[in-house]
Order: structure tokens, then sequence, then C-alpha cells
């Protein structure tokens, strides 16, 4: 019955409880559910470790919530920089190497965010080519636009699969929140019930000091809700 109870507890839907990160998949607003729950029996039963775990939960809902609104602001920002690279990359089909250097520098402050970017930047920066024929400088100035773009190129995808990665964690689709919602309602039941059953295989002395707990909780409840001048 103890386990039953304790998991029953762990699936409160607010983290770093199972039932938050269970309900993170679903809907980040059944952690309002879980804050109330939470409360309330941390009330009820004066835990210290409740209100912590309370604590804690407000504090990660708060961030995930920041998180969650900075999404869009995210994918905001990786649709820019994939403009700025077909950008970058028609200049580079159609234009000279300098235009394509002056492009680039006139984006930095744009990037100021982006630190890799800022340094893939610089990729084109001036080189010697003093004593270079037409010839090699132009071999190496092609060598070195490649490199730029491949480079710019594979830092956006990075940036684009880790907002991506992000997004997954806290969105999921309608059928996957279906089935997450009825395999945590069907937990939350297993563990009631089964909690619910054990109660009788319980030994006298467990079921009395669970009865005096319940009748000393009534006794509080009946206080509390006194008005007050009222006398027994």
């Amino acid at each position: 019955m103890l386990g039953s109870i304790i998991n029953l507890f762990d699936l409160i839907p607010i983290t770093p409880l199972d039932g938050g990160r269970i309900a993170a998949g679903i809907s980040t607003k059944l952690w309002v559910l879980g804050l109330v729950l939470l409360l309330a029996y941390a009330i009820w039963a004066g835990s210290i470790l409740g209100f912590f775990v309370l604590i804690m939960g407000i504090i990660q809902w708060r961030e995930i919530r920041k998180e969650q609104k900075n999404i869009d602001n995210d994918r905001k920002r990786v649709k820019d920089y994939q403009e700025m690279l077909a950008s970058l990359q028609r200049i580079a089909e159609t234009s000279t190497y300098d235009h394509l250097q002056y492009f680039a520098q006139s984006l930095e402050k744009d990037l100021k965010e982006e630190e890799k970017l800022l340094e893939t930047l610089h990729l084109l920066d001036e080189m010697d080519e003093a004593e270079l024929t037409e010839e090699e400088r132009e071999e190496k100035r092609e060598h070195k636009k490649q490199q730029f773009l491949s480079a710019f190129e594979k830092d956006v995808g990075r940036i684009h699969n880790y907002v991506e990665e992000t997004a997954a964690y806290y969105q999921t689709d309608g059928k996957d929140r279906v089935k997450l919602f009825f395999i945590y309602l069907g937990l939350v039941l297993v563990l009631g019930i089964s909690s619910d059953l054990s109660y009788p295989l319980l030994p006298p002395s467990r079921k009395a000091e669970q009865a005096q707990g319940s009748k000393f909780k009534a006794f509080l409840r009946r206080a509390l809700s006194r008005p007050r001048g009222a006398k027994e």
C-alpha cells in the first residue's frame, strides 16, 4: 500500500516528479492542477518536503513557460539565418568575391548573439595575395568561398536542429497527446485501485494507526471550519 501511495504522489503532474515529465508531453497547463494538488497535500499533511517540491515545481514551471514562449522567436531567428545563407549562396554564384566579403561583413550587426556564426564570417577576412598569380589568387578565393559557405550552412543547420529538438520536448502532436493522457490516467487509476484493495491486507495495528490519523484530521477540519466564538 505504501508503494502505491508513493507512486501516486510521484504522478502528481508537476516537475521534478515523474508526473510532471508526463504532463509536459500532454500540456504544461496540467502543471497548474499539479501545483494546486501539491499545495493542498503539503498544507494537509504539514509536509516540509511537499512545500520544497512545490517551490521547485513553480520555478521549473516558470522556466519551461518562458522556454515555450521563446520557441517561436527562435524559429523566426533560424528562418532569418536561412535567408542569410540563401543570399550568401546567391551572391557567391553571381557576383565577385569582394561583393561576397562586403555582404558578409554587413551581417555582423545581426549576428551578435551567435558567436559561432560571427567566427564563420571572418573566414572571408583579408588574406595575403601579394605574391600570388592571378590564377592562384582566384583558386585560393574560390577555396575560401566554398569553405565559408559550407561552414555557415553547417552552423545554421546546427542551430536549427537545436531549436527543433527543444520544441519537440514541449510540443507533441495530437495523437501522441491523447495516448499519453490515457496512459497517465490508467497509471493513476491502477495505483489508486491497488492502494484501495491493499488496505484490508494491512495488520490491525496499522489500520488502527490510520484510523486514528483520519479521526485527528477530521477533528482538525471541524476545528478550522468552526465559526469564531462557537462552543463545543
